[in-house]
């Protein structure tokens, strides 16, 4: 888990001192060691030793730079160094992430007559990539965004993992190439300032869109690699640099296959997933667990208790739950009992508002974004509750509602829905039954919202995609009229312009769950937990995204995503025995739910010298209006709106990154 950054120009004017403070701007990402290597026209290679590249002399021109900071985490020796050579120096590599099945590839490469200088995981994918070349990312299983430069050939391969665990940033005009994990890196290296990207911009603003769905950011001019894609970047001529993009992993087809036995089903599930924990336990540093008391990181931690007792580990296992002020949406209750239940150590926080005052514009300045919701600050807390008590590697359990329909509130009528549209009328009326009775919700409430989702999706393919009432009612005084006039009609959140190419899915819900992970909720998620992790110099590691499991569970039918109101119904089943049953029956998801609102009702003063930063003449702002309503809005959760956070957070944003107002 690391940082790395680069820098290519046909214009041979790359700066190594400016990468190297690139490098180093993100030093957390990697404080254990760093490299750099320079490229000069001829394609010829050198490494450098000084942390600041102040050792560096122009002897030639350079066409390209590499840079890298390491958090050792397999092999902690100095054979883990990097950029690093597959030992005939023609392959040169900076590696970020972690491939868990390292050791089985090393073992097929090694009877291929590959021989290993180290044992870290670095060296695997540069020597399968010596092998198989592209088509060696089928191989990996694990998290990873790297570049590789082919002196040879004269040309970079760049490759992400399948679900964008970790992160690839880019700009690229055919002059230049510039890359980083973190945008921030990209911008230093510009030669320009940076602008904001209105159409993202309002997506986050406006729509409460993580801006991730695209590969668009926030900054004009910076781009990211999507999930499960890979470029090539040509350095040959001359004259240009040549980018060719290729999507290499998609989530399978929707064609839902039958699956009669069901027990069968849960025994798989349960098989996948602790087979991707225990991958994910490898690790020559500590490893815990972060627990919200929620489905996901308590059936995680379940298996890692199973997975030490069958293979006697004696220390306890370190687990980290943040508290909330608020005793509404505390689940600290719901992490004790699993605590109770297993052999592991415990580390509590409870956020308040003064650590909104005294970190929030940190936290932003880690993230390179705005932040959309108080539950991604909690998340910043556990990793440094995690740091603090000595853990590098984390377990997380994100990825499982995108594939489970976790984000489905009960009664589930896109299911009912679903249902009815394909005549299956008996287990319509007995879903309807289990639903009402689940939920305590009337039948005849069930049915009426039902009816209304079913005229809401018909009047959205009769009006224009720009017709949107609620949008400009939710923004009303709040955002200026033109700014949302200019924007709602090249909105990618509302217009959802983000698929490839066109696909079919076999149902609405596996359509939701297609978007969901690929484009609106899953990159964002991702992207918070590597900023709030690599803070810390800590590596999460997300279970649920195991491919394997990931694609086992996309074919699943929706019956057994969503059945007798429950969600994640596959998931319960294959936990029964393993999770507590007051645990594994839980319809109320909260996950790790930090108070928006209580954070900022109790810090007003520093919410009024954030609004004080607003310009008065704002193209984005009503600001008059903000400025009479905004205490009001906070201190009466009735008059509350979650645009009150999103708007003090990008103006923290904008402040942090000295962004004008597009």
């Amino acid at each position: 888990m690391c940082g790395i950054v680069g820098y290519f120009s046909v214009a041979h004017d790359g700066n190594p001192k400016n990468v190297a403070r690139a490098n180093n701007m993100v030093r957390y990402r990697g404080p254990d060691d760093y490299g750099y290597i320079t490229v000069n026209k001829n394609g010829e290679v050198k490494e450098w030793q000084d942390e600041w590249m102040r050792d560096f002399f122009p002897a030639t021109k350079i066409s390209g730079i590499l840079g890298f900071r390491r958090l050792s985490i397999i092999d902690l020796s100095s054979k883990g160094h990097q950029p690093m050579h597959e030992g005939k120096s023609r392959y040169w590599i900076v590696f970020n992430g972690e491939v868990y099945n390292y050791i089985e590839i090393q073992k097929e490469l090694a009877a291929r007559g590959y021989h290993f200088r180290s044992k870290t995981d670095t060296e695997v994918v540069l020597k399968s990539y010596a092998e198989w070349g592209c088509n060696c990312l089928e191989k990996f299983n694990g998290m990873w965004s790297f570049c590789i430069f082919d002196t040879r050939e004269r040309k970079l391969f760049c490759a992400r993992d399948r679900l964008g665990i970790k992160p690839f940033y880019y700009y690229f005009d055919g002059k230049h190439f510039i890359f980083g994990s973190e945008v921030k890196q990209v911008l230093s290296l510009l030669p320009f300032d940076p602008e904001i990207n209105p159409t993202v911009f309002f997506d986050y603003l406006a729509l409460g869109s993580y801006g991730n769905e695209t590969e668009e950011t926030f900054f004009k001019s910076v781009r990211k690699m999507l999930p499960g894609e890979y470029m090539e970047i040509r350095l040959a001529d001359p004259r240009k640099l040549v980018l060719k993009k290729q999507i290499w992993w998609d989530l399978p087809s929707c064609e839902e296959e039958r699956y009669p036995d069901e027990d069968k089903i849960y025994e798989t599930i349960n098989y996948l997933l602790e087979d991707s924990i225990r991958l994910r336990l490898r690790s020559d540093v500590p490893v815990g667990t972060c627990l919200s008391g929620g489905l996901d990181s308590s059936g995680i931690l379940s298996l890692v208790d199973r997975i030490s007792k069958k293979t006697n580990d004696s220390p306890k296992h370190k687990v980290f739950v943040i508290g909330s002020i608020n005793p509404e949406i505390d689940e600290t209750h719901y992490a004790r009992i699993m605590i109770e239940n297993t052999n592991v150590e415990p580390f509590f926080k409870l956020l308040k508002p003064v650590d909104l005052e005294r970190e929030l514009a940190t936290f932003v300045w880690h993230h390179d974004e705005p932040l959309l919701t108080a539950s991604i600050f909690g998340g910043w807390f556990v990793y440094k509750l995690a740091k603090n008590s000595g853990a590098t590697v984390v377990l997380d359990g994100q990825g499982s509602d995108e594939l489970l329909g976790g984000y489905y509130c009960g009664p589930h009528i896109d299911f009912l829905h679903e249902l009815l549209i394909s005549r299956k009328i008996v287990e319509f009326f007995k879903q309807l039954n289990a639903n009402a009775t689940l939920h305590a919700v009337g039948k005849s409430i069930i049915l009426k919202k039902l009816f209304h989702n079913i005229s809401k999706q018909i009047a959205r393919t009769i009006l224009p995609a720009d017709f949107r009432p609620n949008v400009y009612r939710s923004v009303q005084r709040w955002l200026r009229l033109d700014f949302v006039e200019s924007n709602i009609v090249k909105s990618h959140a509302l217009h959802k312009d983000f698929y490839p190419q066109p696909r079919k899915f076999s149902s609405r819900i596996k359509k939701q769950s297609y978007e969901l992970t690929k484009f609106t909720n899953l990159p964002g998620i991702l992207r918070q937990v590597d900023r709030n992790s690599m803070a810390f110099s800590v590596e999460a590691r997300v279970p649920f995204l195991d491919f394997r499991l990931v694609e086992y569970l996309f074919k699943l039918p929706s019956r057994l995503i969503l059945r007798n109101g429950y969600t994640k119904y596959v998931y319960r089943e294959s936990m029964k025995g393993i999770l507590p049953e007051k645990i594994r029956l839980r319809t109320d998801k909260r996950g790790f739910a930090m108070p928006d609102r209580d954070l900022l009702n109790g810090a007003m003063t520093f919410v009024n010298d954030i609004i004080e930063r607003i310009p008065s003449d704002s193209v984005i702002y009503d600001v008059e209006n903000i400025k009479k309503r905004i205490g009001a809005s906070i201190e009466n959760e009735q008059l509350y709106h979650p645009i009150i956070w999103r708007i003090i957070n990008a103006i923290i944003w904008q402040s942090k990154f000295q962004l004008h107002e597009c």
